[in-house]
Formats: structure tokens, C-alpha cells, sequence
């Protein structure tokens, strides 16, 4: 069976809310979702960071493993283990492998390949008993090696070790390594490998990470806007405080803002494109947004609403102009309201393209749920901004997930949401 899980995850109530009167909201009381320490979706700029070396921690978090799952412990245990010592031996491990196991997740994910091939995870035998269990079972089989890497005991800097570890995994896949894992993808011995990095992969920036920023892209699309570029957000929904409170004022987001996803928006969403011209959000720094204009755009599309039911939403335009401390027009925070097309990912030097790694997979999936968007169409100058990650996107790299997407290999698509 191929398992491909969508994002739909939850239902609001409020369809059609009309706002009396012309309102001034301060940017933390709107965004409080995105800032508050308390919310669920508060979100963390996580820098690049490597894995430190923890051996000692490593083997005892191996020896606790060895007494809770023998399978998962051999495989593992497998990859540090002195090779003429037998698994059983819980205290023969190589300080030489596991320095070396280290440096080849922080520097030379390739290496880590061969390592895993060499010592047990390049399986029939193991992808045949993969396929049996449950995915999320598998995924959190896998997590269990992620939690033996790191010492960290802050849930915050654990989870941003991870998150730049999938980072690299994720570039070596479909970027540096291609040439040798596009093959992995055919070959069912390989197929543990796969799931082993998809676990992390999708756990890291999508399972917890959705809501996350690489400050790196936030640099980089700073950069851009100094350079005049509009920073096209694409299925952005209204998370663009952290691009504002970098100095990114030009900003468009391609959203449907459907009610059916309120768990990615702010709590009062709907007042962002259904309130009165002349609001006003206030930010810290004195900087303002101010309700311009709303435009219906000709047309409408369809969403369902709390009770399931279809209702009509009109395309449409709502723009926010950008003000300074002086009061200052610098710059527009433009919503179109509707589903994103393939010519929004045309290449047009006016433009930055952003979007979030859940979105990603639905531009290079190669079914059904693919957004109409073929990566071997794209220019080949095109890049995309992904928010969690280091560096841009390009079309090959969305072209090699494609390829991937379309192989024999089938597990947790890489954007989907399952939680």
C-alpha cells in the first residue's frame, strides 16, 4: 500500500465573521501563536548546529536500549561495535567507530551510508519486516537511534540537533548524493536505509518542525529584498512575523486560507482578510500594519466548513501597507486568497519564491496530490526558499524528488502531517 497522508487537521467554527468597526491589535496579541512560549506552535530560528561527540553517553543509552528492543539495539549497536566482538558483548564498542560514526553525521553523510550497507541495514530480511509494521512504528524505532545521538536533556536544543541533522540528510538524498541514492529507491534491500532517513527527515521538519525557521533563509531572502525582490510566499497562511521582524517588508502570500487548517494560522485568522479597511496591528519596534484594501478578484473556490459542509469563498486581495515609526509607507504585506497555480512558480526576477518543507512534497510528489506543478517544467534558474532549511531549493533537486516519489520505494511522504 502506498501511504501518503494528507493535511487536514482540524475544523473552526467562525465561517464568514463580520468585524464592527475598524479595530488596532498589538503584533503580539495576533501572532501569539507563533511567539508565546505556552503555545504548541511557537516557533524557534534554529541556527545550523553539529552533533557533539557524547560517547560515553552513547554506549550507556545503547546498553539501555539493549534490554528494551534487541532488534532495533543489534542494528544500532551494529554500527559502533568492534567487528570480531558479538552484539552480545554490551561493553566491547569502538571509541574509534563512534568518533568516526559522529564526524560522518556531521560532515559526510555518504559515509554513513556505507557505514549502514556494511553493518546490517542493507536487509531484505529487515525490509521485509519493516513493511509489516505500522509506519508511525517504524518512524519511532528509528527516533530511538536520533535520542541515543544526542545529550542534550532540554527538549528545545534536542530537537534543534535533529532538526539540522535532517537538514543534511535531507541535501545528501536528493542534492549531494543523488548519483548514489537515486537507485536506493528501486532496491528493496535499501529500503531500511530510506525509512531510516525519512523518519528523521520528517520528524525533524515537518513532524515537529513545520512551524520552523532556518535563520540562514531569513538572511538570505533579506538579502533579496534589499535587492528589490518581492518574497512570494506560497501557501504562507499568516506566518510572516519572523520575515517582518527581520526587516522583510515586501511580502505576498498565495493562501486559500482554508477553515478546515486553523492549527497553521494565527487564533482569529479570519480578521487578517475579513476586517474592516483601516486596521491596524502594532509591533514593539513602532513599526505598524494598516488594512489598505481588499479586492475581490473574480471567482471563488470551494472549502468545507465545521459541519462539513461545502461554502463558496471569493478570491481575493487584501493588502496591509507596511509603516515605520514615522508613519512611512515602506513596503506592502499583499494576501491572495486562493490556491496556488504553476505559473506562481514561473521564473520572474521580481520574486523570491518561500514555502514551508510540508509544501515542498506536494510541488515534487509524483500522484495525485501533486499541486499541478511539474518540476521538469521549471526553469532550471528557479530556486525556492524552504523555511527550515540552510539553503535554497533548486528544480533539480524538486526534479530528483519527483524521481523518487514515482520508484518503488513507498513510506511517509516527507510534507505530510500526521499528528
Amino acid at each position: 500500500m502506498r501511504l501518503k497522508i494528507g493535511g487536514i487537521m482540524g475544523l473552526v467554527s467562525t465561517i464568514g465573521m463580520v468585524y464592527a468597526g475598524v479595530q488596532t491589535r498589538e503584533a503580539d496579541d495576533v501572532f501569539n501563536a507563533w511567539v508565546s512560549k505556552k503555545s504548541a506552535s511557537q516557533q524557534h530560528i534554529w541556527g545550523h548546529v553539529l552533533l557533539p561527540v557524547e560517547a560515553e553517553m552513547f554506549v550507556h543509552k545503547l546498553k539501555v536500549l539493549a534490554k528494551k528492543d534487541k532488534e532495533r539495539y543489534a542494528l544500532f549497536a551494529g554500527l559502533v561495535k568492534k567487528k570480531h566482538k558479538k552484539l552480545e558483548d554490551r561493553d566491547d564498542f569502538s571509541n574509534r567507530d563512534i568518533n568516526a560514526l559522529y564526524y560522518e553525521l556531521n560532515q559526510d553523510i555518504g559515509a554513513l551510508v556505507d557505514r549502514m550497507q556494511a553493518r546490517g541495514w542493507r536487509s531484505e530480511e529487515l525490509n521485509a519486516l519493516e513493511e509489516k509494521m505500522p509506519f508511525q512504528k517504524v518512524i519511532d524505532k528509528n527516533a530511538q537511534f536520533a535520542g541515543i545521538l544526542s545529550a542534550k536533556k532540554k527538549h528545545e536544543a534536542y530537537k534543534h540537533q535533529l532538526f539540522s541533522l535532517a537538514q543534511r540528510m535531507f541535501f545528501y538524498l536528493f542534492d549531494e548524493g543523488w548519483k548514489k541514492s537515486a537507485h536506493f529507491f528501486s532496491n528493496p534491500a535499501q529500503f531500511p536505509i530510506l525509512r531510516f532517513f525519512y523518519s528523521i527527515i520528517w520528524q525533524s521538519l515537518a513532524g515537529d518542525g513545520w512551524k520552523e525557521w532556518s535563520p540562514e533563509c531569513i538572511k538570505a531572502l533579506k538579502l533579496q529584498a534589499e535587492d528589490g525582490k518581492i518574497v512570494r510566499y506560497i501557501a504562507g497562511g499568516c506566518d510572516i512575523r519572523a520575515l517582518l521582524d527581520a526587516g522583510i517588508f515586501n511580502i505576498e502570500v498565495i493562501d486559500p486560507m482554508l477553515p478546515t487548517q486553523p492549527k497553521y494560522y494565527v487564533d482569529d485568522w479570519q480578521w487578517l482578510v475579513e476586517g474592516q479597511i483601516g486596521d491596524r496591528i502594532t509591533f514593539p519596534s513602532g513599526m505598524q500594519l494598516m488594512r489598505a484594501s481588499y479586492r475581490e478578484n473574480g471567482g471563488s473556490f470551494l472549502a468545507k466548513d465545521a459541519k462539513k459542509q461545502e461554502i463558496q469563498i471569493p478570491i481575493s486581495t487584501i493588502t496591509w501597507e507596511v509603516r515605520n515609526q514615522q508613519g512611512e509607507v515602506c513596503g506592502n504585506v499583499v494576501f491572495v486568497r486562493r490556491f496556488c497555480n504553476k505559473e506562481d512558480f514561473a521564473y520572474d526576477k521580481k520574486y523570491s519564491l518561500l514555502i514551508s518543507f510540508n509544501e515542498l512534497s506536494f510541488i515534487a510528489c509524483a500522484d495525485s496530490d501533486n499541486w499541478g506543478i511539474n518540476p521538469a517544467e521549471l526553469n532550471k534558474k528557479t530556486v525556492v526558499y524552504i523555511k527550515q532549511l540552510y539553503k535554497p531549493v533548486s528544480a533539480r533537486i524538486m526534479q530528483n524528488m519527483h524521481k523518487a516519489d514515482d520508484r518503488e520505494f513507498s513510506f511517509i511522504r516527507l510534507g505530510s502531517c500526521v499528528k
